[in-house]
């Protein structure tokens, strides 16, 4: 499947130990919060996951369509 991708859009690959914690709108508030780099929400997203339980590892990968 392709998807067109509009300029400031990021990119969300994440293992199921951050997606088994972490709803969609706890992903969306973490990922659309201002004034975060793109390393910053990465880290948002892992602490906000071990905050919830966090018995899986974690990966994180975002990407900025600039």
């Amino acid at each position: 499947t392709s998807h067109d991708l509009d300029k400031g859009d990021v990119l969300l690959l994440t293992s199921d130990g951050i997606s088994d914690e972490l709803d969609d709108e706890a992903l969306l508030a973490i990922l659309t919060a201002s004034g975060l780099s793109l390393a910053d929400k990465a880290r948002a997203l892992v602490d906000e996951s071990e905050r919830r339980g966090g018995r899986d590892d974690k990966s994180v990968i975002l990407a900025l369509n600039a």
